[in-house]
């Protein structure tokens, strides 16, 4: 089973440009900004919206062609689409939502019951079997939804934010249960998320779209590696600033200059992870990194017993500290800060 895709959709001015190869067994994570295109990439493939222009193919058969007139509708296709919402049948129970999906697909009444029955257990929701979905948790109901669409065996499985209204410990639980079943799962899959977490721990590659087309697009270790968008280098938490190398000097948009360890020359990009910036309340002293910048201090993450710290200025950074750095700091919004990064910390490569 494979999926082949030249997506062109227009909407008023926003025009949709993706191509998509997806084989058997791959998991690829749409990635994108609000807006982007991505739910309107899996409608397209899930043929709740018409493409104008190139082609859609599942295991080599057109489902959508413009060129041809040939349009297979969505019920025809075999392809399962899971919404955020869920969007199950709140008049069905659990056991005749799954078995909906099915009976969709030919199967009749008394062997999609047994088949939903046998679903629901795989899921650990046999005992909800009989609940409609006002009865469920938003973990129970998002588990029902991914039933349904594993259910009938599909061709090919769309998720869109599968994840992304429910709390965090019932996320990491779904989550698990969800890498169990695409693990199981023949088919392509894709699966829009904003949650870096999600796409590593659900996708096996990675597609990022901004503005309709594709900017980036590979193993998910590539992309960790190499950003080639500030959009994915502040999904992986990167610092990311692009310029222009003349040896080993960049100098960016601002006219801010950064020194670095190797040679380039042309457009380039500097990668920076913040647990390399030093953050200083005054000027660094001599003997410090040649790379200092002055900028104020833009806002603070907490993430466990770390602390990031945006800062904004002619370089703008994220520099990562303890907890306890940042209270003997005493850092606050809008302070003057100072940047302090090593030559030998940046990882350049061309633009």
């Amino acid at each position: 089973m494979s999926l082949l895709a030249q997506l062109g959709v227009r909407r008023g001015a926003f025009r949709l440009d993706v191509s998509l190869e997806v084989e058997s067994g791959q998991v690829v994570a749409l990635l994108g900004p609000n807006g982007s295109g991505k739910s309107t990439a899996l409608h397209a493939l899930a043929g709740l919206v018409a493409i104008d222009e190139g082609t859609i193919e599942l295991d080599g058969a057109s489902v959508d062609d413009p060129a041809t007139g040939a349009f297979v509708p969505p019920n025809e296709r075999s392809v399962s689409l899971v919404f955020q919402d869920y969007l199950l049948f709140p008049h069905l129970t659990a056991i005749e939502n799954v078995a909906f999906g099915l009976r969709a697909r030919g199967i009749g009444a008394r062997v999609a019951r047994e088949q939903a029955e046998s679903w629901l257990e795989q899921f650990g929701l046999d005992d909800k079997a009989t609940c409609k979905p006002r009865e469920l948790s938003g973990g129970q109901a998002q588990r029902v939804a991914l039933t349904r669409a594993l259910a009938p065996n599909p061709r090919l499985l769309l998720l869109d934010e599968p994840l992304a209204s429910l709390d965090a410990g019932t996320r990491a639980i779904v989550r698990r249960d969800l890498r169990r079943h695409l693990d199981a799962f023949e088919g392509p899959a894709i699966i829009v998320t904003h949650d870096p977490l999600d796409a590593l721990a659900l996708a096996t590659h990675v597609v990022a779209i901004d503005a309709g087309r594709i900017t980036q697009a590979g193993p998910i270790a590539d992309l960790t590696a190499r950003p080639r968008s500030r959009y994915v280098a502040d999904l992986v938490g990167l610092n990311l600033l692009g310029g222009v190398a003349h040896g080993t000097t960049i100098t960016v948009a601002s006219g801010a200059t950064i020194t670095t360890a190797e040679p380039g020359e042309g457009a380039v990009f500097a990668l920076i992870h913040p647990h390399a910036v030093a953050l200083h309340t005054r000027p660094p002293p001599e003997g410090s990194p040649r790379n200092q910048w002055a900028g104020r201090a833009a806002g603070f993450d907490l993430l466990g017993d770390r602390v990031r710290v945006r800062v904004a200025g002619a370089v703008p950074l994220v520099a990562e500290i303890t907890a306890a750095a940042l209270t003997d700091l005493g850092l606050h919004d809008g302070q003057e800060v100072w940047t302090a990064v090593k030559a030998t910390e940046i990882v350049t490569y061309p633009r």
